[in-house]
């Protein structure tokens, strides 16, 4: 099974089309790295543990304080507390909404970002292959699954040995710690914290920006097209090739059909005499000018003549003229201005010796 489908990747060496690329996005298939979400966490929690929770906790301090400071004030009432609690509960959880609202919504906009306008709800629904054990096995298992628990191990490696420089700089500080005051401890905490936050940034900067690359390049690989693959996608969005010169070939002979049943009723042929041959038709009362209905070359103007002559149509030979309207006037076109006084000589020609016969 895994020798399959090794052969059917190796066959895949053109690059996605557009088609394919808009299928992949119908169907919610994005480039999508867990890094780039687990940066922008830490970003988002680093932002809220540095700016927002010492504000916030300063509103819950104003808050809280007071029954603290104050206990002989308050009411020991049934009304009264559950009035307290209540309004406890709610200033604390107001207080707590902006930073529990930036930690909800930074992963969502880091994943929205990647996958811009290519979400769908065919994702959603229910697949049988993903609760296969087979499956389920391989994908365990997979080169892909590989990665990630290799790209997992550098990451703690990378993070751990960072970590592990800045608090071996700061241990020659420790004992120095005792004997600060609280506002100065809680300083060097608060830089200690802005310190391991910075690294784990920069780190996991360099790890989501390899990572996204690495994705976008396997999100291409996946959807590559076998040579086969191109030629049916190209079979169905521009037809068959077989089917189209088929369709070509019926179009032309109906209109062969056609320009052939039309040469009874011209008024007359024009010829070069032997390789081209023109059919006009000139009726003055439904016409504005004399009009083309049939026109060939070689072995076609043989077959005009032929068919004017078993039909008793005059055959008029003008070299220059017969040329000038097979080249510049298609089939059921009126002619030129500058055709009209040659075309109108042929067909003053043409009644006259109609004339004589009768």
């Amino acid at each position: 099974m895994s020798d399959d489908n090794e052969k059917d990747d190796d066959q895949k060496t053109e690059e996605p089309s557009e088609k394919r690329l808009e299928d992949a996005q119908k169907e919610g298939q994005a480039v999508v790295s867990k890094e780039v979400i687990h940066w922008v966490m830490l970003a988002a929690c680093a932002t809220v543990l540095l700016v927002v929770v010492p504000s916030s906790a300063k509103k819950i301090a104003k808050t809280i304080l007071p029954l603290i400071s104050m206990p002989h004030e308050m009411l020991f009432e049934a009304s009264a507390i559950n009035h307290l609690i209540f309004s406890l509960f709610g200033n604390v959880l107001l207080i707590l909404a902006v930073p529990l609202s930036i930690l909800m919504i930074a992963p969502l906009a880091a994943g929205i970002a990647q996958v811009g306008n290519s979400f769908s709800f065919s994702v959603l629904a229910p697949k049988f292959d993903r609760i296969s054990p087979a499956k389920g096995f391989g994908r365990i298992f997979s080169q892909k699954a590989l990665v990630e628990i290799i790209k997992s191990l550098l990451k703690i490696a990378v993070l751990g040995t960072a970590l592990f420089f800045t608090f071996k700089s700061q241990l020659y500080h420790i004992e120095a710690w005792i004997t600060l005051s609280l506002v100065e401890l809680h300083t060097i905490l608060q830089d200690l914290i802005w310190e391991i936050f910075l690294i784990f940034l920069i780190v996991l900067s360099f790890i989501a920006g390899v990572d996204y690359l690495f994705q976008r390049y396997d999100f291409k690989k996946q959807l590559k097209m076998t040579k086969q693959e191109v030629k049916e996608e190209h079979k169905e969005s521009e037809g068959d090739p077989h089917i189209r010169q088929k369709l070509r070939q019926l179009r032309q002979e109906r209109a062969k059909k056609r320009m052939m049943s039309a040469i009874p009723t011209a008024t007359a042929i024009i010829t070069n005499p032997t390789h081209y041959a023109v059919a006009i038709l000139w009726d003055q009362s439904a016409m504005a000018a004399p009009r083309v209905v049939a026109k060939g070359k070689d072995h076609i103007a043989l077959k005009i003549r032929e068919i004017a002559t078993k039909n008793k149509v005059p055959i008029v030979e003008n070299p220059p003229l017969a040329r000038s309207l097979f080249e510049n006037i298609e089939i059921e076109q009126e002619i030129q201005p500058q055709h009209y006084k040659a075309v109108a000589n042929i067909i003053h020609l043409v009644a006259k010796i109609k004339q004589r016969q009768f």
